[in-house]
């Protein structure tokens, strides 16, 4: 792994080397103390390095179980020998790439599209290199067709239902929305249909989560920096509906939390959420940058408990079908069966 910042593509891989390490499989999680640049100056990629020595070799948001081991840098010299490897960054993917073979069948897993954390000229060679890839979801897969010509399994990411369920009464008229302010995630879309929705319901109560504030907050709105997955849970759990307005994802887990917990979704058509939910039956889905459309969703959720009953009880259910369990098992099989050729 590049780093051990909360993210949700971190919390997939700690899932799926969790879900390994119970299974029964030898799994270590390793991370580098000399952190990659990305697109980020020397000064910063300094002050990293500085960060990575004062928290040493832990994550304190995740109930990581896998070992967890801390390396100057990816490379063979500091890495166990293994049956298989997986890098999860572009940067990592070059690393890995260099490795000795007795490190393993190499594997790169593609979050997304990386271009938010370095340049074409740097990540786009990496989905032409000679290594196994998987993604999570058939809009990746396409994706990397189009572009590079370069497939990729399918292994669909699944929620932990031991850490996402219901907790807690909704509030009615509260909306709950991750917000970041990188512009594919679609935050300003969200808030402009939030306040257009608060002008007509003015009971309307909206809860932000994420790392970091927008620089001006409504009264009607609260921002809660880093919930840990109790806070979390119970924020998805006590909320009438979640608000996932991104306009570009790679696969797109807030909403298959918030159906975990019973927070019916309204959500754009991005990453893999139009594979696991269907519009209309356990999620309410829009185009990206909908902003009527998104008001539209929220208000019949809303306004209708009887309705709100309904998108409830569906979302439990495709949360149920969508577990980590399951797809911990698939990708299990699939990395046996790239192990057996």
């Amino acid at each position: 792994m590049p780093f051990l910042n909360v993210t949700g593509g971190n919390r997939v891989l700690f899932d799926y080397a969790d879900a390994f390490h119970n299974l029964g499989h030898q799994v270590t999680v390793v991370h580098p103390l000399w952190p990659y640049r990305f697109h980020y100056s020397r000064l910063r990629q300094m002050r990293v390095f500085v960060r990575h020595l004062i928290q040493g070799n832990r994550v304190d948001w995740y109930p990581l179980k896998a070992p967890l081991v801390q390396v100057p840098k990816l490379s063979s010299p500091y890495l166990p020998d293994a049956d298989l490897i997986i890098a999860c960054a572009w940067p990592s993917a070059y690393d890995l790439a260099r490795l000795s073979p007795a490190k393993g069948k190499q594997v790169y897993f593609i979050h997304h599209y990386e271009i938010d954390s370095g340049s074409k000229e740097q990540v786009d060679p990496t989905y032409k290199l000679p290594l196994h890839r998987f993604t999570g979801c058939e809009a990746v897969r396409r994706e990397l067709l189009e572009r590079f010509g370069s497939d990729a399994q399918v292994i669909r990411h699944g929620v932990d239902l031991t850490l996402f369920f219901p907790e807690g009464i909704p509030q009615a008229w509260t909306v709950v929305m991750p917000y970041h302010p990188d512009l594919r995630k679609g935050a300003a879309d969200g808030l402009e249909a939030l306040t257009h929705l608060q002008i007509r319901h003015p009971q309307l109560r909206v809860r932000l989560f994420g790392s970091k504030a927008p620089v001006q907050l409504p009264d009607w709105c609260s921002f809660h920096t880093r919930p840990s997955n109790t806070q979390l849970r119970r924020l998805y759990s006590t909320s009438g509906a979640l608000l996932y307005p991104s306009r570009y994802e790679g696969f797109g887990l807030p909403p298959l939390e918030a159906m975990a917990c019973g927070c019916p979704v309204v959500s754009t058509k991005v990453g893999a959420i139009p594979e696991f939910t269907s519009d209309g039956r356990d999620a309410v889905l829009v185009d990206f940058g909908d902003i009527e459309g998104m008001i539209v969703g929220l208000e019949q959720i809303l306004s209708d408990e009887q309705t709100r009953r309904c998108y409830v009880a569906k979302s439990l259910g495709c949360a149920a079908e969508n577990s980590t369990v399951h797809s911990a098992k698939n990708f299990e099989q699939a990395l046996e069966q790239l192990l057996a050729r």
